[in-house]
């Protein structure tokens, strides 16, 4: 008898659950096309930065230069220095 008040609870909660997270499934289903609203500013960023190689040379001597920056260490410090 217990066994089955535990069922039938369990299976009421389940179904809760899966009607209680419906709505939010829809608003997921909006934000898909965040894509489409950004795409403009996406391609003025990725064109600015193919347009020169100053962002991979400052990375290239960050890393060439420093090695591993571990938190607390030397290569840390120089390397915001």
């Amino acid at each position: 008898m217990v066994n089955l008040h535990l069922s039938f609870l369990s299976t009421c909660m389940l179904l809760w659950a899966s009607f209680s997270i419906m709505p939010s499934l829809e608003g997921a289903q909006k934000n898909l096309h965040i894509g489409t609203s950004y795409r403009g500013i996406a391609e003025k960023l990725i064109t600015a930065a193919l347009a020169d190689s100053f962002a991979y040379n400052r990375l290239a001597e960050l890393t060439d230069s420093f090695g591993p920056r571990f938190s607390g260490t030397k290569n840390l410090e120089d390397a915001i220095d």
